[in-house]
């Protein structure tokens, strides 16, 4: 369940009751909004400033899906290279070129989950060629380039994996700290619509604010 109103209207809302409450503390405290209590308030409401920012971490997940799909291109750029020195050396009527599975290349082109097991595959194919005497096009170095873009493509999709996690672990608790103080917000002004009955202009502080807030 996500939270009803912005966490910037609800954070302002934190504080103008927070400042209310301390106010009239004597008075709330019968209703269990005591010194301790608003202690533990202020706690939380600096906390909820201090929560990372949404879009910070949603930044930071973009930029580690761009650095994935960089290592990706590149281990793709390196797959079509090595196709095309197939070519070049064997000819497109040669079984090593005919054997080359370019449908598979294709469908990888913007899957990390397909292309990593393709260039284990690849780079298994640009090594025996390699050990070919007649296999100029694909020497072991070229293999171990291909190698070495698969360790890059693995690790980025790792830490775009590590980011959504965090950023899903950072949005539980922004949500939960805010919905506290949302339900907080609520308490005292119940409390201190309860306590102020009977004098309207006490009273009146304590209205419900989120009508001035659209809902979400």
């Amino acid at each position: 369940m996500g939270l009803p109103y912005a966490t910037e209207d609800i954070l302002t809302e934190a504080k103008l009751a927070l400042k209310r409450a301390a106010k009239d503390q004597d008075a709330l405290s019968a209703l269990g909004v005591t010194r301790d209590w608003l202690e533990q308030y202020r706690e939380e409401i600096r906390t909820a400033e201090h929560l990372p920012d949404e879009e910070v971490r949603q930044l930071r997940l973009e930029e580690k899906t761009e650095q994935k799909d960089e290592a990706l291109a590149a281990c793709y750029g390196w797959a079509d290279n090595l196709q095309e020195r197939i070519r070049f050396q064997y000819g497109a009527a040669s079984s090593q070129y005919q054997r080359f599975p370019t449908d598979e290349k294709n469908e990888a082109r913007t899957s990390e989950r397909k292309m990593a097991p393709l260039m284990e595959t690849l780079i298994q194919y640009a090594a025996n060629l390699a050990g070919d005497a007649d296999g100029q096009g694909a020497s072991s170095e070229f293999a171990d380039e291909g190698r070495t873009l698969l360790r890059a493509l693995r690790s980025a999709d790792q830490a775009q994996e590590a980011q959504k996690v965090d950023n899903l672990a950072a949005t539980r608790e922004q949500t939960e700290v805010f919905r506290t103080l949302y339900r907080k917000v609520n308490r005292i002004n119940r409390a201190g619509r309860t306590v102020f009955r009977d004098d309207p202009a006490r009273r009146a502080r304590y209205r419900s604010p989120w009508h001035k807030y659209n809902k979400r």
